[in-house]
């Protein structure tokens, strides 16, 4: 039933996601009333338990509204751009309104008699509890939202703890011409505009289900399990919306920087093997040809003049869509490769 709903609203992927996210969390936050009589003692029957329970949906609507809905979106940029701390601030102060209006709101929900400060009457301890919920809460969804879902499960349950043979579809992207950028914009210049063209391409790939492997200088690696990126052609329609989401970024560019990030993209599907490194800072790190290769690919972009090359071996595999068309630049030998393989370039 969801399911068709969202289908007949035509939502992304990723607002989707979004959506159900927002969902499953008001649905937490209505048991935090409950939750909080139970710790504090309070018995827990009658109206106290319904109207904690429409307390905790009224809050947890306005709380993750904000945080899953709006700051995501593109009218919560400046939010997301925040400094630390005072991200934090903003969301303590949101948290403590929201324990404001959520009593006075619930009740006229219930239609019990109004009491405005009934959170006041309740005491600091139901801020304190408040707080905390969220905080574990909002920290969780961060965490998600940095690492990834699977890439979390995995890590969790130390599937990399043991190297790991994997099939992959990789995506490296790299900033045409740094060099002459940094000349012209000077390091600190340079740096910002990379620094501004990686987050903006941030929603493209989450929408289409990559993750953010590393950040290389002014390159970043995606990466998809290769039936996830398979599916719909996940991994290429990714290179689009980057493509889409910079082109409509344009006038904004040449405003702050005075010209519009040009970029190349390799994509290539292979075997790797995955596992987790290091000790104080712990990573998963991909080994095997087919990092290498994906590398190469990307590069041979200058070579060629093109700004989408597709392995031979990872197109075959793509379904086949009006929406995007191929040519062949012939069979090459990449750099560090003994074999030919045939690459194609890409476009809409």
């Amino acid at each position: 039933m969801m399911t068709e709903l969202l289908g007949r609203l035509r939502l992304s992927r990723r607002a989707t996601w979004r959506l159900r996210m927002f969902l499953v969390l008001v649905v937490i936050t209505s048991f935090g009333g409950p939750g909080y009589i139970s710790v504090f003692g309070v018995p827990i029957e009658g109206l106290v338990a319904w109207h904690t329970m429409v307390n905790g949906t009224v809050g947890g609507c306005l709380i993750w509204g904000f945080e899953i809905l709006l700051v995501p979106s593109r009218y919560g940029e400046r939010i997301r751009r925040l400094p630390f701390l005072l991200a934090i601030l903003l969301r303590s102060v949101l948290v403590v309104c929201v324990v404001i209006v959520s009593g006075p709101i619930s009740q006229l929900i219930i239609g019990v008699d109004f009491d405005p400060f009934i959170s006041f009457r309740v005491g600091p301890s139901l801020f304190i509890y408040v707080t905390c919920v969220v905080f574990v809460l909002f920290s969780v969804t961060q965490i998600v939202r940095i690492v990834g879902p699977r890439v979390l499960v995995n890590i969790l349950i130390g599937r990399y703890l043991q190297p790991v043979r994997e099939d992959r579809i990789f995506l490296f992207l790299d900033i045409k011409d740094s060099t002459p950028l940094s000349e012209k914009l000077g390091d600190l210049g340079v740096q910002e505009l990379i620094a501004q063209f990686f987050f903006d391409i941030t929603e493209p790939i989450l929408e289409w289900g990559g993750e953010v492997h590393r950040y290389i200088g002014d390159e970043v690696v995606v990466t998809w399990f290769s039936k996830d990126g398979l599916i719909d052609g996940r991994c290429l329609n990714c290179c689009f919306a980057i493509q889409d989401r910079i082109k409509a970024r344009s006038a904004s560019y040449i405003e702050k920087f005075g010209v519009v990030p040009e970029f190349r993209i390799g994509l290539h599907i292979g075997p790797v093997v995955a596992a987790q490194c290091g000790d104080v800072k712990q990573e998963v790190v991909f080994f095997g040809d087919t990092i290498n290769t994906t590398a190469r690919i990307e590069q041979y972009c200058k070579t060629v003049d093109k700004p989408l090359l597709v392995s031979e071996d990872l197109y075959r595999q793509l379904p086949t869509n009006d929406r995007w068309k191929a040519s062949e630049v012939g069979s090459v030998v990449l750099r560090g490769r003994q074999e030919e393989m045939t690459l194609l370039a890409v476009e809409t």
